[in-house]
């Protein structure tokens, strides 16, 4: 099979964050995620002076770990998840704000 090389079309991302373990920052990205969680609950835990969170993967059904810094992007099909500060500083352009 041969290798092909693709380029990613220019979506928009919406994100939030960066999580930096605070409450007002959790607030923010539940207000962001929605009760997009099992039962419809909040999509994201975040609490903790030693900045634990996890956010809610639709798609996949499962909770994924968010480190400190990291954004939370939603995807093309709805469902949301971590991008770390250093991939995001070296992929994504800030275009605007909401």
């Amino acid at each position: 099979m041969p290798v092909i090389v693709c380029v990613k079309r220019p979506i928009p991302v919406r994100m939030a964050g960066p999580w930096d373990g605070t409450p007002e920052r959790a607030r923010e990205i539940i207000a962001f995620v929605g009760n997009t969680g099992p039962n419809e609950t909040p999509g994201f835990i975040g609490d903790g002076p030693d900045g634990l969170a996890q956010v809610y993967d639709q798609l996949h059904t499962s909770w994924i770990n968010v480190p400190v810094g990291s954004y939370i992007a939603r995807g093309t099909e709805g469902e949301h998840y971590p991008i770390a500060a250093g991939v995001w500083a070296r992929t994504y352009d800030v275009v605007g704000a909401e």
